[in-house]
């Protein structure tokens, strides 16, 4: 069931995601009331105008066909919360690495924070180690033995 409220959250919520994706910087901006990013996966906050303007420019230096692809919004009763899968070929120094012409994809939760309508923080939370594989930057995981071949686990005669 939707309300006049999550129908606004919705609204802004996808066109911080137009505006990303079109590298709009200044529409991205502008969905915010105070603009602000946690990025739970780096233990880092940008806060404020400028350094949101920063941490975003930096992103798309990095990955200049960066596009993240909104799934479902689920709405709770502060923060609209998006599963979405985030593509882009690594072009520019990103993730402390410099450029290598490998393809991104991960998958991501994003909580986009509110006060009423009022759009204040996205937090992302995305698996940082999938995106150092794809780069070449972490060893690829192990395949795992067959069922049955033995192993740390495996229950003995």
């Amino acid at each position: 069931m939707s309300t006049p409220l999550q129908e606004k959250r919705e609204a802004i919520v996808l066109e911080h995601f137009r505006a990303e994706n079109e590298h709009d910087l200044d529409g991205l901006i502008a969905t915010f009331h105070e603009p602000r990013y946690e990025m739970m996966h780096l233990g880092r906050v940008h806060d404020g105008e400028e350094e949101v303007r920063n941490l975003v420019a930096g992103l798309y230096r990095g990955l200049p066909d960066i596009h993240a692809e909104p799934g479902k919004l689920r709405h709770l009763e502060d923060a609209v919360v998006v599963e979405c899968v985030t593509t882009g070929t690594h072009e520019g120094f990103f993730a402390g690495l410099a450029p290598t012409g490998k393809k991104i994809k991960a998958r991501s939760a994003c909580i986009f924070e509110f006060d009423g309508d009022k759009l204040l923080c996205e937090k992302v939370y995305l698996d940082l180690a999938t995106i150092l594989r794809q780069l070449g930057a972490l060893a690829d995981l192990p395949t795992p033995p067959p069922a049955g071949a033995g192993g740390p686990g495996a229950a003995g005669p």
